[in-house]
């Protein structure tokens, strides 16, 4: 195989769950959260919730690996990868190292970098057509320096490897933090397929089973109040002009079907779309920031483009607060971010040192034409409580019955060490195959959001918990494999 090859442009839980966890109440009738020793954790499931199960594009980086991967042909069929390699070292890109300034997205390798103390072996089932090998790469960052494996024998049809990354190594070691993830499959060209792929904590029993999926829906980005559903009396949710008050840079502008759609001119390369604000921004109430957009075209950020950004002012245009990029990747695409913690420009005031009268999207920066398609905006806050918080949830399992979540209130976002929660009411709606997560409300009695948190319902009994701010956090098991995962924001409790 040649040197590891690699350019980006600058714009860009516990190993074994204890025994007694095992033991403790759950709140759901009839289940029993059972750990199987042997599979450990999955970085996939733990870290991005999705595991590598190659079910669609986002198990991987697509739109790097199908530019410049050396395959052609890149699709998934019945959660197969399948490629055909153009030259004799083809690679899959896992995670792709973003340049730090940027804002990172799911896709991208600095959105949950990988613990290298913690994840060691990466374990993938792969069809070869002769004969060959394979081996793994890493980056710890953009520009760093690469490490490798060893070589790894594969034969014709399909094989289950694994891969130690802390042995036998060359390069840089797998040590610290690790943005940037590779796979190269064989040294030969033609076609291949790729199963799974896990990264884990230990070398996995039972690599084929798929782990399971939670994902806490509220509290989340989008379970607080919303600022232009209880200020402004009318949603951001694209539905007609009034949801706009200026299309900077954009010919052709209109509204259908929800969606907004606007193209820039040739030569100006920054379009935005300023959202209806009728009263300044409390910034201490309203902080997180969730878009649904596509962007037309080719994914491309070699040479700028698929980028976006938010802006806001308090006073003029010449102290607004620009973000840095957040890459635009193709498809439509669901993005959240805590304006608190949103990286910005230089010299930009920060969101709670602001007041904004002026609020806006910039979806792209191609200086050609392109059209970009956004179907809602929100700006919530914090979800709250009293004497009772209504838990929203997907539970799934790629190869099995949906399995019952326990939940637990923890007073951070970290170490699942939190107090457990026994549910009063459950209402269930079925599993989603796929996670999506923010679906359209259809019947609206009053000014409502755009989205509203989907799923089942566990209502925990808040009348004795203190007041304060908590995350909650979630667990499920199939029997082989366990996932645990924090919501995305806290509830606030106040009596």
């Amino acid at each position: 195989m040649s040197t590891p090859r690699f350019r980006l442009h600058h714009r860009h839980l516990l190993g074994l769950m204890l025994l007694c966890l095992a033991l403790l109440a759950l709140g759901l009738p009839g289940a029993a959260i059972t750990r199987a020793a042997g599979n450990g954790e999955d970085y996939a499931t733990q870290e991005l919730g999705n595991p590598w199960d190659m079910d669609g594009p986002g198990d991987i980086a697509f739109e790097y690996t199908r530019g410049k991967g050396s395959v052609s042909g890149l699709t998934f069929n019945n959660s197969v990868l399948e490629a055909t390699a153009t030259t004799n070292d083809p690679r899959i890109t896992l995670r792709l190292p973003t340049d730090p300034h940027t804002n990172p997205v799911p896709q991208d390798g600095t959105f949950h970098p990988i613990d290298a103390s913690k994840y060691k072996y990466l374990t993938v089932r792969v069809n070869v057509p002769v004969s060959n090998f394979a081996m793994v790469l890493w980056q710890a960052a953009a520009g760093t320096a690469f490490g490798t494996t060893g070589f790894k024998a594969v034969s014709p049809g399909w094989n289950t490897i694994t891969f130690d990354l802390t042995s036998g190594t060359a390069g840089a070691a797998w040590s610290g933090s690790i943005d940037g993830l590779y796979f190269d499959p064989m040294n030969a060209t033609g076609a291949f397929k790729i199963d799974y792929v896990r990264l884990s904590t230990v070398i996995p029993d039972s690599p084929d089973n798929i782990p399971p999926q939670l994902n806490i829906t509220s509290p989340s980005f989008i379970s607080g109040p919303d600022y232009a559903t209880t200020v402004v009396g009318n949603a951001w949710d694209m539905s007609d002009s009034a949801d706009v008050t200026t299309q900077y840079n954009t010919v052709g502008g209109s509204f259908s079907g929800g969606i907004y759609s606007g193209t820039n001119p040739n030569g100006n390369f920054d379009p935005a779309v300023v959202l209806r604000v009728t009263t300044p921004i409390d910034t201490s109430r309203f902080k997180y920031f969730t878009y649904r957009m596509e962007l037309d075209g080719a994914f491309n950020t070699d040479t700028g483009g698929s980028v976006s950004r938010v802006v806001w002012w308090t006073t003029i245009p010449q102290e607004a607060s620009i973000s840095n990029d957040i890459v635009v990747y193709e498809g439509f695409q669901t993005v959240s971010f805590d304006l608190n913690k949103i990286k910005l420009e230089a010299g930009s005031p920060t969101w709670s040192a602001s007041a904004p009268k002026v609020f806006r999207l910039d979806p792209h920066e191609f200086t050609t034409q392109r059209t970009f398609h956004v179907d809602y905006v929100m700006l919530t806050g914090d979800s709250t409580a009293s004497n009772s918080f209504d838990i929203r949830f997907q539970a799934s399992d790629g190869d099995g019955a949906a399995p019952s979540p326990q939940f637990f209130f923890d007073n951070n976002a970290s170490g699942f060490d939190g107090t457990a929660i026994s549910c009063t009411n459950i209402a269930s709606a079925a599993a989603l195959g796929t996670f999506n997560v923010f679906l359209p409300m259809i019947t609206h009695f009053a000014p409502s959001p755009p989205v509203s948190p989907a799923g089942s319902t566990c209502t925990w009994n808040t009348s004795n918990v203190a007041n304060g701010t908590y995350y909650i956090y979630g667990l499920v098991s199939d029997g082989t494999d366990t996932a645990r995962i924090y919501s995305q924001t806290p509830v606030v409790v106040s009596h």
